[in-house]
């Protein structure tokens, strides 16, 4: 039974979206900055998703970081208007200092709600053995980058993500950058040996709540990246040399560096824009194709009246 002097709740703001017939919420999506206007009462839970932290550059980067993934129930929404901002995917760097950029924060704001922000992602460690940046850095919230090949360190992932993995020490045969930290777990450290492929990123985190096929007029890159169980926030995949073909990372979308100097010349693939995962490391043939993180995405729910 409704309380006395409770009102219809009604709200704006970003891409309206649901399939029909719904699962009995109205879901409000937000891939670039915007504001939810709410009227009335009601509890309204929130997935944000924080941009993801771009590969390494210069021979064989880490892989990005994830950002922080956070989500819950927004303490009070009455009359409010939400503020929205969406955290842009940090970019490649084939200039000095040649790390990963790291990904920007999404966050909801208002006066009648307790800030929510969700860091990005930590940029993947360079490639080169002669860069003294091939040590992954990071201080979000969210999931740290890996480290680059020979010695780098993947950095220690905050409170809504994971660690990168670290890059191999050995300098010939088995070369390979860690993996980017993701919210459900770190990112892969290769050990030293015969090559079997490469560092995979961490895992994405599922949530049913918001997964892909509930979004019917979200592109289908991103509804297959985020899939039926609602996976975000993937780090992106190490680069390697010399290595067979490499495999999708699981997670969100973060792709890694495939093939190398004697193989493939595959270079990374970007991260899935929109599910704030990782870019992968550059391979190493001459510096090829680090790649860029994705941006975060916002989304509010609330039961439908």
């Amino acid at each position: 039974k409704r309380q006395s002097g409770w009102r219809s709740f009604s709200a704006s703001g970003g891409n309206i979206d649901g399939a029909e017939p719904g699962n009995g919420y109205t879901y409000h999506v937000f891939t670039s900055p915007g504001t939810l206007t709410c009227t009335g009462d009601a509890s309204i839970e929130y997935l944000c998703v924080g941009g993801g932290g771009a590969g390494g550059w210069n021979d064989v980067g880490g892989g990005g970081g994830a950002g922080a993934m956070r989500s819950g129930t927004l303490s009070s929404t009455e009359a409010g208007t939400v503020t929205v901002t969406i955290g842009e995917g940090g970019a490649v760097n084939p200039s000095s200092p040649h790390r990963g950029g790291d990904g920007e924060a999404s966050s909801l704001v208002g006066p009648a709600i307790t800030t929510i922000t969700s860091d990005g992602g930590g940029g993947g460690g360079a490639g080169n053995n002669s860069q003294p940046n091939k040590n992954a850095v990071y201080s979000g919230n969210g999931s740290a980058g890996g480290g680059g090949w020979n010695g780098g360190e993947g950095a220690s992932g905050g409170t809504y993500g994971n660690n990168g993995g670290d890059g191999n020490t050995t300098p010939t045969g088995s070369t390979n950058a860690g993996g980017g930290g993701g919210a459900g777990s770190a990112g892969v450290t290769k050990s030293n040996g015969p090559q079997t492929g490469f560092a995979a990123g961490g895992n994405g985190s599922p949530l049913p709540a918001y997964a892909g096929p509930l979004f019917p007029t979200m592109p289908t890159d991103w509804k297959t990246a985020s899939g039926p169980t609602g996976l975000y926030a993937g780090g992106g995949g190490g680069g390697g040399d010399n290595a067979p073909q490499g495999s999708r990372p699981p997670g969100g979308g973060g792709q890694g560096g495939t093939g190398g100097c004697t193989g493939p010349h595959n270079s990374a693939s970007n991260a899935i824009t929109n599910t704030g995962s990782g870019g992968g490391g550059a391979t190493g043939c001459g510096e090829s194709g680090a790649s860029n993180g994705g941006d975060g995405i916002v989304i509010c729910r609330y039961q439908s009246n």
